[in-house]
Formats: C-alpha cells, sequence, structure tokens
C-alpha cells in the first residue's frame, strides 16, 4: 500500500509522523488514500452519466473512518489533540447483553503484546485524534462527489425549466475549479 500512495505523491512517500499503531499522519494529497480516489472516480461517473442525459443511480462507497487511521495530515490538524478528552468510562456499560459488545479487535490486536493488551493513555487519545481526522476526511470525500452530484443536478433541472419556463431564466450552479 504504501508505494501505492507513494504513486499519487510524485514517487516520494512522506514520513509517517506517527509513531502508534493504526495511525498514520503523512502531508499528502487527498487523492494518496483509496478515499480520495473513489470520490475522483465518483465525480469522473457522474461526468460520464451526465453525457447520457438519462435518469441513473450511482452507489458510492466509502472506507473511512474505520481502521487504519490514515487522512492526509490536513485533517489530523484540523483537531488539538490537547482538546481531546480520553473516554470517560472504559468499561461495558450494566447489564449488556454480551452479543452487543464488540472485541474491538480491528485496534486491539495492534496492542496484544502488550501488558494488558491495551494502548496507553496517550496512545488512546491519539487513536482518537485518528478517528477525528479521519472523520473529517471521509466527510470532505462525501462532499467532493455530492457537490458535483449536486451541481450535475441543478443544472440539469435548470436547463429542463428552461426549456418548459421559458422565463423562467437559467440560473446556473457553476462547479468549483
Amino acid at each position: 500500500m504504501p508505494s501505492e500512495r507513494a504513486g499519487e505523491c510524485g514517487g516520494q512517500l512522506p514520513p509517517n509522523e506517527s509513531d502508534v499503531p493504526k495511525c498514520e499522519i503523512r502531508d499528502v494529497p487527498d487523492e494518496a488514500y483509496f478515499d480520495g480516489r473513489i470520490a475522483k472516480l465518483a465525480v469522473a461517473a457522474l461526468g460520464e452519466l451526465k453525457e447520457k442525459r438519462q435518469p441513473f443511480f450511482l452507489s458510492v462507497g466509502f472506507w473511512k473512518p474505520h481502521a487504519y487511521f490514515n487522512a492526509p495530515k490536513k485533517y489530523w490538524d484540523l483537531y488539538d489533540r490537547s482538546d481531546i478528552e480520553p473516554p470517560r468510562n472504559p468499561a461495558p456499560p450494566k447489564d449488556v447483553p454480551k452479543i452487543a459488545l464488540h472485541n474491538g479487535r480491528e485496534i486491539r490486536n495492534s496492542f496484544k503484546s502488550r501488558p494488558g493488551g491495551r494502548p496507553t493513555a496517550a496512545e488512546t487519545l491519539a487513536l482518537r485524534h485518528g478517528y477525528y481526522g479521519a472523520t473529517s476526511y471521509a466527510d470532505a470525500q462525501v462532499g467532493v462527489a455530492g457537490r458535483s452530484a449536486l451541481v450535475e443536478t441543478i443544472n440539469a433541472l435548470s436547463e429542463q425549466l428552461s426549456k418548459t419556463h421559458p422565463r423562467s431564466g437559467t440560473t446556473r450552479v457553476q462547479r468549483e475549479k
């Protein structure tokens, strides 16, 4: 995977600024990670569908904010780790059915060789920080695809309205460059 991301970064992958398992902080463009490329492909697909000028359904799925927490650095930078609070109560809720609990292996497997098999308090904050950054990254990617879809939909409706109601004018939304 690092070699794949290096291609999106001009062949040179910047260093990982995190030493916490399941966290990766690199100063790379959105497309260096899978979800950024998916958003870019979704926008391209919307452009192709627009040319067909017929109804369509397009489903787009993103990986984030699941671990690994590897969003581009600019999304980590949206949050100050000193403002992030540790979990208030890491114990399971009282009387919860066992089937409702998740063992956290997605993250905890990286810490199983540690005493207690858990991250340190500082690593827990880093993981939470990564989750926040990954959530903002996912939100931005949904926004990239969503803005494109909205612009295309508004333009199509505007064109249709101007054909059926000549006095309506043609209000068009311009895509951000």
